[in-house]
Parts: structure tokens; sequence; C-alpha cells
């Protein structure tokens, strides 16, 4: 007998999906009726049921169920979407006890429902609470759904990014160059942004036969970024463009060698992909990993030999944080 497998089913917890999060006191098998039927309640919904531990980011709320001394029932939502905590007393007193689980997972869908119908009043009624977090789609399609003559105007999305990060840029003549960037980031439509940037950066000392050489560098930026794919949590970013920058190369000869102070100017053309984590509606954790090419390669010799400069291929990387608005 040949046994076939299908792929497995994708995890909506590990994957980041709008989820809310589940803590029931009652009696183990009772306990585990209530999971079952408010996990079939909410995916309906769109939202996945998951552990205290999954991603916090793209949690919506937590429910709260305190059935540990029926037929009294107490249930809680703790919204993490308006930042409200709204509970409910129940009395199963007129109910079956195989009538229980249901009753009390009717009851939990039915306060988080509630408790995000406070949305629909923000559009119209601009003096009323502004969300902590922006509402995910299937909870405002629940909301619009409940509340069909108030449907809710989505957010609009940010436009506007300032980002300061700190950087690290190889080249293989070899030269290393570590510094901050600040960016400015302007959304021209909804997939594409223009960047302008600055920079301040440092090299690492140089070694050749006659001494050392030191390197300083500054400049400007600017580049085009496209979305390639965005989530609740986090965005992947694809850019391309171009920075000029100031260079000083410092010469430090041993004893009865010359030493020299150049400046001049470099152009790289670079590329790269970047990655945001969004812990928050308007905070962003940012990584890039990119390449390039110097347009304009700048050296600093030595006896007419090559010892660094902004030259070969580049290899960047930068860290930081940023704030949209």
């Amino acid at each position: 007998m040949v046994l076939l497998a299908g792929p497995a089913a994708a995890d909506p917890c590990a994957e980041g999906a709008p989820h809310l999060s589940l803590d029931i006191a009652a009696a183990p098998e009772l306990r585990n009726t209530i999971r079952v039927d408010i996990e079939v309640g909410m995916r309906r919904r769109g939202l996945a049921v998951c552990p205290d531990d999954a991603a916090p980011a793209s949690r919506v709320g937590r429910l709260q169920v305190d059935a540990a001394r029926l037929p009294q029932v107490r249930i809680t939502m703790i919204d993490d979407i308006t930042d409200k905590e709204v509970s409910r007393r129940l009395d199963l007193s007129d109910l079956p006890a195989d009538g229980h689980s249901l009753a009390i997972a009717i009851a939990a869908e039915e306060l988080a429902r509630a408790s995000w119908a406070e949305l629909a009043l923000r559009p119209r009624t601009p003096e009323a609470p502004e969300p902590k977090k922006k509402a995910p789609a299937v909870v405002r399609a629940a909301v619009e759904r409940d509340l069909p003559d108030r449907p809710l105007e989505p957010s609009p999305p940010d436009d506007n990014a300032v980002r300061l990060v700190g950087a690290i840029d190889h080249y293989t003549a070899p030269l290393t160059l570590i510094g901050p960037d600040m960016a400015y980031r302007r959304r021209l439509v909804d997939w594409f942004w223009l960047e302008v940037g600055a920079s301040f950066r440092t090299g690492l000392r140089a070694k050749s036969t006659r001494g050392d050489v030191d390197t300083l560098a500054a400049g400007g930026s600017f580049a085009f970024a496209a979305r390639a794919v965005e989530m609740d949590a986090f965005a992947l970013d694809v850019d391309a463009g171009a920075r000029a920058m100031w260079v000083r190369f410092d010469g430090d000869a041993v004893v009865g060698a010359t030493q020299d102070r150049y400046n001049t100017w470099a152009v790289v053309a670079r590329g790269g992909v970047s990655l945001s984590v969004l812990p928050t509606d308007h905070l962003e954790l940012t990584a890039r990993f990119g390449a390039g090419a110097p347009i304009r390669a700048v050296f600093a010799t030595d006896g007419g030999e090559d010892v660094t400069g902004v030259a070969g291929v580049e290899l960047s990387s930068h860290l930081g944080l940023g704030v949209t608005f």
C-alpha cells in the first residue's frame, strides 16, 4: 500500500497572521472544547487563535475565559487595537452541560466584535479615540459586516519616512568605510519611493611599505525603491541609485618618506535589498544589503602603486531605525 501525503498546512501563528491569544481557566475537557469552538468561530472571520508567544505585532487582542466556577462564567477581551479591556458575565444555569462550550465561544466572539465596533466611530468622529495600532483588514471587514451602514475608511498609508542607520561599505580596492546615514523617503505611488540621504564615513587604516593611509568621506545619495513584498509586520524593498562622496586620504609616512593629504570626489552606482520590520504603526527596524560599482573611482597611492581607494566592487550593509509619518 502506498500512502501519499500533501504538503503540510501553513501555520498562521508562525507566519505572523492576525490573531487572538486565548487563556482559559476551566476543567481540562471543557477547556479543550472551548478552545476548539472559539478557534472555529474566529477562523470564519479570518483570525487565528495562537499562543501568547506568537508574533505580538500581529496580535489583535487577548481573550480570557474564566469558567472555573460554573455555571458562572466571566469573559474578558483585552483589545490591542483600541487599547481597552471589556468584560461580560454569563450565567449558564439554563443550558445543558453539552451546550456550555458553544455558548462561551459565541459570547467571546460577540465581545471581541463589540470592542472593535469603536473603530467605526473614528472616520466620522475625529474626537473619537485614536486606535493604538492599525486594524488589519480582517478586523475592519468584521466591523463592516456588523455595521454595514458605517463602512470603515481604510487608514491612509504613511507617505514619509526618516531613517538613521549605521552602515559599512567595503570596496575591493581594498577599503572599508564605517559610519552613519540619515535618509528621507517619500512615497511617489503606492509601491514606489524616492529616497535622498547624507552619509559620513571613516575608513579603516590601510598599510603600505612607506606608511599608513587614513580615509574620511562624506556625501549625499539618491535612490528609487520599489516594494516587492508587504505584510502587516514587515516589508521587502528593492532599490537602485547613486552616491557622490567627497573623499580625503591622509598619509602617515614612516621616517624618511614624505606624506601628503589628497582630496577628491567619487561617484558610486548602487543597488540593494532592504527588509523593514514594523513593531508599531510608525516605527520600523531596517536592514539593507547591497552591491555597487564606482562610476568615478579614486585611489590613494604610494610610490605609484595603489594602496587603497573607492574602487572595485562595493559591498554594503546597514542596520538602523526609521519613523514613518
